[in-house]
C-alpha cells in the first residue's frame, strides 16, 4: 500500500486507524466503538520457528479504516511486545476483538460482556470451542478463511484473505452494532 504509513498512528506497539480521526480519540475519546485486531509482528527473542504469525495485519487495519464509520476506533495491537496489564486495558476497552485461532485470544476474558470475539480459524481440524468466551458473555464468531503461510526467517507467517475477513467481520459487526 503506497500510503499506508501515513494512515496510522504508532504509540508502543498498538497501531491506531484511520489517522485522519485519531488526535479526536486523543483529546476527547469521541468513538462509538472499538476494533482491536491481535497482531504479532515478531517473536520474542531466542523463540526459533514460531507458527501464525499475521503478516498482513497493518493491511488488514487499513482496510477495515475504510469500510467501518468512521466513529469506530481500530487498533492493531502486538500483545506480546506489552505488559499485562496494558493487554488488559486494551481488551476492556475493545468492542470486537479480531485474532487467529490461538492462546492469544485468552485475553477476551476482560472484554466488556456485549462485546464480540472474531475468532479465524486457518482450516476445519484445528477448529475448538472457546469456552471463555462464553462463560464472559460476550459472542464468539468463529470463521475458517482462506490464508496463505510463508516462512520468513525461520517463522511461520499467516497472510489472511483480507477481503474474506472483512467480509465477515462486517458481517457480525452490522448483525450486533449497526
Amino acid at each position: 500500500l503506497p500510503n499506508f504509513k501515513d494512515s496510522f498512528i504508532s504509540d508502543n506497539n498498538i497501531f491506531y486507524y484511520p489517522k485522519s480521526v485519531i488526535k479526536n480519540y486523543k483529546l476527547n475519546n469521541n468513538f462509538n466503538k472499538s476494533i482491536t485486531i491481535i497482531w504479532r509482528k515478531i517473536w520474542p527473542k531466542g523463540r526459533k520457528f514460531q507458527t501464525r504469525i499475521l503478516g498482513n495485519g497493518p493491511e488488514l487495519a487499513d482496510n477495515l479504516s475504510f469500510v467501518l464509520p468512521k466513529n469506530y476506533l481500530i487498533r492493531l495491537v502486538d500483545t506480546a511486545s506489552l505488559s499485562m496489564i496494558n493487554q488488559i486495558s486494551i481488551m476492556r476497552k475493545t468492542d470486537f476483538l479480531i485474532g487467529i485461532h490461538g492462546a492469544g485470544l485468552a485475553l477476551s476474558i476482560f472484554m466488556p460482556t456485549k462485546s464480540i470475539l472474531h475468532e479465524i480459524i486457518l482450516k476445519e481440524s484445528n477448529k475448538d470451542p472457546i469456552v471463555m468466551s462464553s462463560l464472559s458473555g460476550h459472542k464468539t464468531y468463529s470463521d475458517i478463511i482462506k490464508s496463505e503461510k510463508k516462512i520468513i526467517n525461520d517463522n511461520e507467517f499467516i497472510f489472511l484473505n483480507i477481503p474474506e475477513v472483512i467480509k465477515k467481520s462486517m458481517k457480525h459487526i452490522k448483525a450486533n452494532f449497526f
